[in-house]
């Protein structure tokens, strides 16, 4: 890397994280804590620079910036009072290489890229996400990220969040910061991959009781901002796990039970009224299929018959978390897997990036 991209920078440091260090946990969390102690410790104690004028930004390998996002992240830091109480978080958009991922994946990766976007719309409660930047002198003031955690970004956020007595917020920045979707060498292979990686992010549902217990002790945060803060939380976990089940088989699993049970308890109309409130729910669901058309490249690709999306899709978001979850509540450990994104010739997936504009 430095002899392939050194050029293009002032300067490149590079760290080198030493496995099986007391206390912590294989993964990005316990990376970030030692390579941005490790910065300040050659650019703020060893030469004297000011970490009240630094901004530092955590991506994962396979980011693309737009091509403004650090002048806008320059001028936003460099105009807000409130900086060293800030993060600034771009949405992310899995396009980078959306065209080569399997039919299904690739309405979940466009919908996922769609809905974090509207969650920075969210003002009142914001959380970063993967890909975010922050003041050198807020990471150092609050102690960086924690290193024995798995969930980086939204247990990092809550940490400080309390430590700075509810004064930290996500400010946005609407500009897209394209990601690779997971990808392996196989279509039956990038299934799996896929499935580890939302297993592993729906291990963060760990913070639940970590934002229950912090909102209990802070008291001096308005109740109102302690408890939103708690309930995104637990309501985007829960819902993860649940949506599939609740979306599809809500009004079945009623009607099965009260069977089994030799009574007949649901009025007629159950059924009915269960299909007249979710198939509306079918509009809403296809608007980002064209709503994100723009920001994808123009490549298409023929989409055979057996790959063609459906509801199915939910299911494997739905199960990979359940199983996180259950192996969260049965004591099991998770075993920190980095995903495979394998590397084809580049597909033109991320060209909205380099709009000046």
């Amino acid at each position: 890397m430095k002899s392939e991209f050194g050029g293009s920078f002032r300067e490149l440091l590079i760290t080198i994280h030493p496995a099986n260090l007391p206390g912590e946990v294989r993964g990005k969390s316990s990376n970030e804590n030692w390579a941005a102690r490790r910065a300040y410790e050659d650019l703020v104690q060893r030469r004297g620079m000011n970490p009240g004028h630094m901004t530092i930004t955590s991506c994962d390998a396979d980011a693309r910036f737009h091509r403004s996002y650090f002048s806008c992240l320059a001028s936003k830091f460099a105009t807000d009072p409130n900086r060293y109480r800030r993060f600034w978080q771009a949405p992310i958009f899995y396009y980078n290489n959306i065209w080569r991922v399997p039919a299904p994946l690739r309405i979940l990766n466009g919908l996922g890229g769609l809905i974090h976007l509207s969650k920075l719309t969210r003002r009142r409660v914001v959380f970063p996400q993967s890909t975010y930047s922050l003041s050198l002198r807020m990471a150092n003031e609050v102690g960086y990220w924690d290193p024995d955690v798995v969930s980086e970004d939204w247990h990092m956020f809550l940490k400080w969040f309390y430590v700075l007595k509810g004064e930290v917020q996500v400010e946005p920045i609407y500009l897209p910061v394209g990601n690779d979707a997971a990808l392996a060498d196989s279509y039956a292979g990038t299934l799996v991959n896929h499935y580890l990686q939302v297993k592993r992010w729906a291990w963060g549902a760990e913070d639940i009781v970590y934002a229950w217990r912090a909102a209990n002790r802070q008291l001096d945060i308005p109740f109102r901002r302690r408890f939103l803060r708690f309930w995104y939380v637990f309501e985007n976990h829960v819902m993860w796990s649940n949506q599939w089940f609740v979306l599809n088989m809500g009004g079945t699993t009623a009607l099965l039970v009260s069977t089994f049970f030799g009574a007949r308890i649901l009025p007629e109309w159950f059924q009915i009224g269960s299909r007249l409130i979710l198939t509306p729910c079918l509009i809403p669901e296809a608007r980002p299929a064209t709503t994100g058309a723009p920001l994808r490249s123009a490549q298409i690709q023929r989409t055979p018959l057996a790959a063609r999306p459906s509801r199915h899709e939910l299911l494997l978001l739905g199960a990979a978390s359940l199983d996180a979850q259950l192996r969260l509540a049965l004591g099991q450990a998770l075993v920190y897997r980095v995903t495979e994104k394998a590397v084809p010739p580049t597909d033109g997936g991320a060209e909205f990036l380099a709009a000046p504009n």
